[in-house]
């Protein structure tokens, strides 16, 4: 049986919706279900370079929403499973899919209305207290997170904030940052003289900073490197003591991984993230009344230092709710809808009995 992943990755979107479909693309593969193909817009080389190596054919796509006839033409009737990840798809692109006889899985952050795929993944931590108008067998809730295998092999268990004269920070926006967010957090870490830190800045493939604007800064006193085109995101995770983020997929990895963090909003879909985030006290505000004011972050990042009883204790709480198997279970049901005699062939690779 094919897989079939339809996602973009642009500047303007970032990579996370590639990258979180990556998670059941791996499962597919390492149990040898079938080929994994991935049509999309994908501006970065680097990205594409990268899911070639991990045994993904990539086709590009550069049309926008309405290029369904590209997969149905490859795939009619064919015993396929097409993974469509994006805000731009509405029902009429996903019935053109199930008209041609292939399995559609729709990924979703916001309860899209009538949404007629086959199987409806909302994963997000807020998502059983939306309400659902879709006729598509639905899976909610986080522990369905789409963890890919390098942070279940790396996962970090060190003890946090213990004695240390220097603390390591992680900062990542996403796969791009058309916000502008990163130079005005080390401009805010510029206005904190009472810690020093070991920055990491993780820059996106399709990120367009000005680094060398950024090295400007390094004469504060922390000591700060830079991380272009970071992938493999999981060796970083497990060697930060804390992080500050955007509200997207990264919420989820950190949280797998049990590292504290700072979260903000880039975009209006990730504002239901955060707003849970905070409101829930499993993240800290990353900004304040004024967004992205540099004095705010700074002072937001202060108060986050000093609360040293209760940070790691939320991560390991938020941690509880992402465990990991959440792809397997996502392979599971799609198999689910599949024929006696794939199932039969599945199980005897061993996947069922995985977990």
């Amino acid at each position: 049986m094919e897989l079939i992943i339809r996602a973009d990755a642009t500047n303007e979107l970032g990579i996370g919706h590639v990258m979180r479909s990556l998670a059941i693309a791996e499962e597919w593969l390492e149990y040898q279900i079938g080929p994994v193909y991935l049509f999309g817009n994908i501006e970065s080389n680097q990205l594409k370079r990268f899911l070639y190596n991990k045994g993904i054919k990539v086709f590009s796509l550069i049309n926008g929403y309405r290029d369904s006839d590209k997969i149905i033409s490859l795939f009619y009737k064919k015993e396929v499973w097409v993974v469509i990840d994006g805000y731009g798809f509405d029902n009429e692109y996903i019935r053109s899919l199930k008209e041609a006889g292939l399995n559609v899985l729709f990924i979703d952050d916001l309860a899209l209305p009538h949404i007629s795929a086959h199987i409806f993944l909302n994963y997000n931590f807020y998502s059983q207290e939306l309400v659902y108008d879709t006729e598509a067998y639905c899976l909610i809730g986080p522990s369905y997170s789409l963890i890919r295998k390098e942070f279940i092999l790396k996962r970090s268990r060190k003890d946090y904030f213990k004695n240390r004269k220097c603390y390591n920070l992680m900062i990542t926006v996403g796969g791009g940052d058309s916000a502008g967010l990163i130079p005005k957090i080390v401009q805010a870490l510029a206005q904190i003289t009472e810690y020093k830190f070991h920055v990491k800045i993780i820059i996106g493939p399709v990120a367009s900073l000005d680094v060398d604007n950024l090295i400007k800064f390094s004469g504060q006193p922390h000591y700060f490197s830079f991380e272009r085109a970071q992938f493999s995101m999981a060796s970083i995770m497990a060697w930060a003591d804390f992080a500050i983020t955007a509200g997207g997929s990264t919420c989820f990895e950190l949280a797998y991984m049990k590292v504290p963090f700072l979260v903000c909003s880039i975009a209006d879909n990730q504002e239901p993230t955060v707003e849970w985030l905070i409101k829930n006290k499993f993240a800290y505000p990353l900004t304040g009344t004024s967004q992205f004011d540099i004095y705010e972050m700074a002072h937001a990042i202060k108060i986050f230092m000093n609360d040293n009883s209760e940070k790691q204790k939320n991560a390991s709480r938020l941690a509880k709710l992402v465990d990991g198997k959440g792809k397997w279970r996502v392979v599971r049901e799609m198999l689910n809808f599949s024929t006696k005699d794939t199932h039969d062939l599945i199980k005897v690779k061993g996947f069922y009995n995985s977990r």
